[in-house]
């Protein structure tokens, strides 16, 4: 059984969370969110790595998992010395229990590169995503993130 599909059962088992704690639970998620595409678009890569735990997985499309905070650090430091990076995120649901939660949501994102000899090419992409969020002392940090494109690859 996937890690979603565990967490997803457990929360409707339980029952564990009254709405009111959802709500708080989406907005602080939102918060993140927006503290994270604001970071990113800034090059602040130490604010958005910090949005996740130490033991955080980030699985991007296409890419190699990335475990942990520094190799998310790393990945995303890659990225943004080539270019411009920017994306959008949009939760569209938050499914909370307890002190985990699981968002699903719409993204897009948006490279441009800083030269035109760039080994990554400018690209757009959109897809969905699930993000699973733990609550560390009143926060919620991100756990794992994983996102799906919608839009085929290019052809070779």
């Amino acid at each position: 059984m996937s890690t979603f599909a565990a967490i997803m059962l457990a929360a409707n088992i339980a029952g564990c969370t009254p709405e009111t704690d959802a709500e708080t639970a989406f907005h602080a998620i939102e918060a993140a969110n927006a503290t994270a595409q604001t970071a990113v678009a800034e090059n602040d890569l130490e604010t958005y790595t910090s949005l996740f735990t130490e033991d955080a997985w980030s699985m991007p499309p296409n890419s190699p998992v990335s475990k942990g905070r520094q190799e998310i650090f790393d990945a995303f430091s890659q990225m943004t010395g080539l270019g411009k990076v920017q994306f959008k995120l949009e939760a569209l649901d938050v499914h909370v229990c307890g002190t985990s939660a699981v968002e699903r949501g719409a993204f897009t994102l948006d490279f441009t590169p800083f030269a035109e000899d760039s080994p990554v090419p400018a690209f757009h992409d959109e897809g969905h995503y699930l993000v699973h969020w733990v609550q560390e002392d009143g926060t919620w940090l991100i756990r794992t993130d994983a996102p799906v494109s919608t839009l085929p690859l290019p052809m070779p």
